[in-house]
């Protein structure tokens, strides 16, 4: 009798169990997660966040729901960072400052890779820059979800360079204006243009105005929707890859059930995997509108290309090894051996 009595009741409490566990699910606050976007409400980028979105408020039904705020209605990349790193602002596909951690530009690295395939492999879920960015962001308090393939970067300019595929000439006659990262710097400068240090949301006016002739910042995408109106010339150097990342704060991350949080999980990676698939043939859509649109895109061949990555690494990774570190230098160069 004894034993009967045992197995009804942890049978009782087994069911007890299970109906608390649901209940738990089915009245916890639900999640409001604000995100912070930085492009235009017609850019892929902001469109995977909507896509995120529907995908996770079906699967939790409802547990989990997101705010999106695209073109940087929250504030720029430093005001976002800053109130992820707070909790503020729960998450955000932002391109990462470096204000708080130079390593934050490892991925931004002149010629950090020479093609889609080799950059998907760095940054990509498990590679070895995307894991150097978890660590550094995990000591701000964040959880880093993954890398959103914009594409690469060339630049933009209202003249014609001096000798635009000769890396060791000057192009004097222009000004180029960068973000204020190094890495951007050294990479103008490795292909031999002067470089002025211009915040993103100045740089159009900047350029129609005449305060700078060129600009290095972003994929043809973004040259043809934000700059397509004011540039005359693109570059397609490759030089910098344009990538955004996905961001929460660590707080708010470990508050989601651990199933919730495999779902979001599973809707950015799918995201991750979309950009970095579609990225070449979005950078070549986007260089054919511009072309539309009356700008020369001013194309290299091969054998030209090979001589900018040799001559720009020269130039631009010994200078950036003291930010970066050896350690890291010497990994990396390993990984694109």
């Amino acid at each position: 009798m004894d034993i009967k009595k045992n197995k009804v009741i942890a049978i009782v409490m087994q069911v007890f169990i299970v109906i608390v566990i649901f209940a738990s699910v089915a009245y916890a606050k639900p999640v409001v997660l604000r995100v912070s976007g930085t492009s235009p409400i017609g850019y892929r980028g902001t469109q995977s966040l909507f896509d995120i979105k529907a995908e996770v408020e079906k699967a939790t039904e409802g547990r989990v729901t997101f705010k999106v705020f695209p073109a940087n209605q929250l504030g720029d990349a430093s005001q976002v960072f800053t109130e992820v790193k707070r909790g503020t602002i729960e998450m955000a596909l932002m391109f990462i400052p470096s204000q708080y951690d130079k390593i934050f530009e490892i991925g931004s690295l002149p010629y950090l890779a020479d093609s889609y395939s080799q950059m998907e492999k760095l940054l990509g879920p498990g590679g070895y820059v995307y894991k150097l960015m978890d660590k550094a962001l995990d000591k701000q308090g964040m959880k880093y979800l993954g890398t959103y393939a914009d594409g690469f970067c060339g630049i933009g300019s209202t003249k014609l360079p001096d000798n635009p595929s000769d890396p060791t000439v000057s192009k004097g006659n222009l000004l180029c204006r960068i973000p204020a990262m190094s890495a951007y710097k050294y990479a103008a400068e490795g292909l031999g243009y002067k470089t002025t240090t211009i915040p993103w949301s100045d740089t159009f006016s900047a350029a129609q105005t005449g305060v700078c002739n060129a600009w290095l910042g972003a994929s043809p995408q973004i040259n043809y929707q934000v700059m397509g109106d004011v540039i005359k010339y693109y570059m397609p150097y490759n030089v910098v890859f344009d990538q955004s990342g996905y961001i929460i704060n660590k707080k708010v991350w470990d508050s989601i059930s651990e199933a919730d949080r495999k779902i979001i999980e599973k809707a950015v990676n799918n995201e991750v995997r979309k950009s970095f698939a579609s990225c070449e043939a979005e950078d070549v859509k986007y260089m054919k509108m511009l072309e539309e649109k009356g700008v020369k895109v001013i194309r290299f061949n091969d054998k030209e290309f090979k001589v900018m990555v040799a001559h720009v690494r020269g130039y631009a990774w010994p200078k950036l090894e003291s930010t970066f570190g050896k350690e890291v230098f010497d990994g990396l160069k390993k990984e694109i051996e």
